[in-house]
């Protein structure tokens, strides 16, 4: 009995120790990456930063075919220790350290979304822009830095970041120990008709009428508000051919206003101007609902996402 225990726990000892993990330097190096740089890093929580163009497949059933580069941020705290993986749902301008990161003490990975920022293939094949080669991006990140670090895997993200962890979590169950998609919309068509059962419910009648009062004031006073909105468009340099026109424009805002304020929740129901001074009011109900979203360069900076909400992840 002693000699088949003994060589039980040894089994079990030569089994904990039988993945050779890589070090930070090794894993760097050996990485297939257009360019790695050395950022300055939050020293609260990380010891050192680095941004990292990594080689992928364009798509993921071909391994071998086109590539594109696609920015991730490394923030390393402690090969031991957890990662927490940001799965962007958009383009990642710029590293930060996450409430998760900071609450844990541990590693943190941000990767930008496929087709958005600075990880666009050279050939806008929107073939390849869907959830399963999206997360089969997060799949093979992980995959990769699993060789540096032994610690659990978290994966989280915000609104449609949280929708990839979702989608990652489907395609690659068993690639996080643990999950935190915040706000992440799960919509059950291209178009989502719970949205005005939502607006018709949300908050009080008094906040409901007061929104609604709102749009109707922008709508009714037209001659006022829209010359205003076009001088708006002509100081920030925005067109809006692709929309079809800055009167479309103009109307598409005041019909996001209500969306808008309840996503935001920046102005409290007492506060929403509609009798005041037509500059007040244009400012406040143009800061809620943004008119640059519908102008061209809005809509090219989030036209990976309209193609994604039209033909899988709904709106």
């Amino acid at each position: 009995m002693t000699k088949h225990l003994t060589f039980i726990l040894l089994s079990v000892v030569l089994a904990s120790c039988g993945q050779d993990y890589m070090s930070l330097g090794e894993r760097l190096t050996s990485l297939d990456a257009e360019r790695i740089d050395t950022l300055e890093a939050d020293t609260s929580v990380f010891r050192s930063a680095y941004e990292i163009h990594l080689m992928q497949p364009l798509d993921h059933n071909n391994p071998g075919g086109d590539e594109f580069s696609q920015r991730i941020y490394l923030s390393y705290s402690g090969a031991d220790k957890p990662v927490v993986l940001v799965t962007e749902g958009y383009g990642a301008g710029r590293n930060y350290t996450t409430e998760l990161a900071e609450y844990l003490g541990c590693n943190q990975i941000i990767v930008e979304h496929r087709f958005f920022g600075e990880s666009v293939p050279d050939s806008l094949n929107w073939e390849y822009l869907d959830t399963y080669q999206a997360a089969s991006d997060h799949h093979r990140v992980i995959e990769l830095f699993s060789e540096l670090f032994s610690g659990k895997w978290i994966t989280t993200g915000i609104s449609k970041g949280g929708q990839t962890v979702m989608y990652h979590s489907y395609y690659y169950p068993d690639d996080a120990d643990i999950r935190v998609p915040y706000v992440a919309p799960l919509n059950f068509g291209p178009e989502d008709e719970r949205i005005y059962t939502f607006l018709d419910t949300v908050g009080s009648d008094y906040c409901r009428e007061r929104v609604l009062k709102a749009q109707l004031n922008i709508l009714e006073n037209r001659d006022i508000y829209y010359p205003m909105m076009l001088e708006l468009a002509k100081s920030r340099d925005m067109t809006f051919e692709r929309l079809g026109g800055p009167q479309k424009a103009f109307e598409y805002a005041v019909l996001e206003y209500d969306f808008a304020f309840w996503q935001w929740g920046n102005t409290e129901c007492e506060d929403i101007l509609i009798d005041a001074e037509p500059e007040e009011v244009f400012k406040q109900f143009f800061t809620i609902s943004d008119i640059s979203y519908f102008s061209d360069r809005g809509i090219k900076n989030f036209e990976p996402f309209f193609y994604q909400a039209l033909t899988e992840i709904g709106y």
